[in-house]
């Protein structure tokens, strides 16, 4: 396909994120999003060669709560993954917009819903779970019209994969994650824990500061959300301990 770059949108520790579209038969043009891996990256054989594997699992996928992955273009020494245009916030800029001023719970909850949806999908592929491995209010994009989708698949592996190898954000890593030992879909589950505890709380489950030993021993006690704030209510509250 043919693709032109438009603005910068963003830019984060592995990629640049631009706008763009798609140009096809008879002047048709689609929005899409671009990613470029940063030049020290798209100069690692290892780490492009892992990209590779990794937007072969993903092109092709379309479900409503996922970003799909339409194609992975090379262009001289640039690597491009061109992904559908999202044309809302991420669940963390709208926190962030949001100040002090917590989500509803209905809104949350439905945040919280749509990213179970899109993650069960890739957790139930035919070849195996693909787990993301790094969910994070940055990675839960919204749309204008309202949907909630899971974006960048980007250490997303094969279950099982990643033995040794720590990745993801700490603060939403599951134990064993942290632990380097092999991921299971209830690592994402984990996440969106912590995701979900944010959201319904407006605090972290382990508080802010976490040490590296405190998260390998597993031994962080975390206060149900009801405590916190007692207008949880008990389902949700059991939702999110569970997940935790």
């Amino acid at each position: 396909g043919r693709y032109v770059l438009g603005d910068l949108l963003g830019r984060g520790g592995m990629a640049e994120v631009f706008a763009g579209h798609s140009l096809g038969d008879h002047g048709f043009q689609k929005p899409v999003a671009i990613k470029r891996l940063l030049p020290e990256l798209a100069n690692d054989k290892v780490f492009v060669d892992r990209l590779i594997q990794e937007a072969k699992l993903l092109v092709g996928w379309t479900h409503g709560n996922v970003v799909s992955v339409i194609d992975l273009a090379r262009d001289g020494e640039d690597v491009f993954l061109v992904m559908d245009f999202v044309d809302g916030p991420s669940l963390r800029q709208l926190l962030k917009a949001r100040g002090s001023k917590p989500l509803p719970l209905g809104i949350s909850s439905f945040i919280v819903h749509s990213a179970c949806s899109g993650l069960e999908f890739a957790h139930a592929r035919p070849g195996g779970a693909i787990i993301h491995a790094d969910i994070s209010p940055s990675n839960l994009l919204l749309t204008t019209s309202g949907e909630v989708r899971v974006a960048d698949f980007g250490i997303a592996r094969r279950e099982g994969g990643g033995w040794g190898v720590v990745e993801g954000k700490w603060a939403y890593m599951a134990p064993e994650q942290a632990r380097g030992e092999p991921l299971t879909p209830r690592s994402d589950v984990f996440a969106l824990g912590v995701v979900l505890y944010e959201l319904i709380t407006g605090a972290h489950p382990f508080g802010r500061q976490v040490t590296a030993e405190e998260r390998e021993s597993g031994q962080m006690r975390v206060i149900p959300p009801r405590i916190v704030k007692p207008s949880v209510p008990h389902g949700l509250d059991a939702i999110c301990m569970r997940a935790l």
